[in-house]
């Protein structure tokens, strides 16, 4: 197991992986420990892992921008990668991309695949709303 900083219990496990990994995944693991050493950055990652599934899930609705899930069908994360993602997509009404053989950083692992696709997705996308003249938006 490779750790990220692991006197506050954040980890890389090498099963999160199971093809390859990215040329440069220790310059990544070195640019994510700096990130999460600056102020409030820790504290965020650990109240997003502390909520639990049914938490996350009652926001899901809220969601009103375009999405595109990728999930790897070997993602260690969920029992059924594909089901979850396809679950997750409905909710969010959202495009899905299953990427066979990847974990769960399939944009990591099969780049040549990913890539393709999320700049499709992009393209595909309206200006965002700064370039519309909005330059906040607020939710009530």
């Amino acid at each position: 197991m490779d750790a990220y900083l692991p006197e506050k219990g954040v980890s890389f496990a090498s099963r999160n992986t199971p093809t390859k990994r990215a040329f440069d995944h220790e310059a990544i693991k070195s640019a994510i420990a700096r990130n999460l050493r600056e102020p409030g950055r820790m504290q965020a990652l650990l109240t997003m892992l502390s909520l639990s599934k049914a938490d996350t899930a009652a926001i899901l609705d809220d969601s009103a921008v375009r999405a595109l899930v990728v999930m790897g069908t070997k993602d260690p994360d969920f029992p059924n990668p594909v089901e979850e993602a396809q679950n997750l997509a409905s909710r969010l009404h959202a495009e899905t991309m299953i990427v066979e053989g990847a974990g769960h950083y399939p944009h990591v692992e099969m780049a040549d695949q990913v890539a393709p696709r999320i700049i499709s997705f992009l393209g595909s996308l309206s200006p965002a709303p700064a370039a519309a003249g909005i330059t906040r938006l607020h939710r009530s």
